[in-house]
């Protein structure tokens, strides 16, 4: 198993980031061979946490590759310091 932990700090309006993540986010990275789980956690403040767990080492890498995508063409104004 492999786990994927990211933090955002400096979220702009957690519950619209959630919304997002959980309307197009959480799609796209169930695609992901081998996904087992994911989280998106409202660390308090201005802090969100997601959480993703991985059967392959490959698909922890690959979603990576999706979520810095995703974040850069949906969410950059509601994160800005991913």
């Amino acid at each position: 198993m492999y786990a994927m932990v990211r933090q955002y700090d400096g979220v702009k309006e957690i519950g619209e980031a959630i919304r997002l993540i959980n309307k197009s986010f959480v799609p796209l990275i169930s695609k992901t061979p081998g996904l087992t789980a994911y989280y998106v956690i409202d660390a308090g403040g201005d802090k969100l946490i997601s959480v993703s767990i991985f059967k392959t080492h490959s698909a922890a890498e690959e979603s990576n590759k999706r979520a810095a995508g995703w974040v850069q063409e949906n969410i950059s104004a509601l994160l800005p310091n991913p």
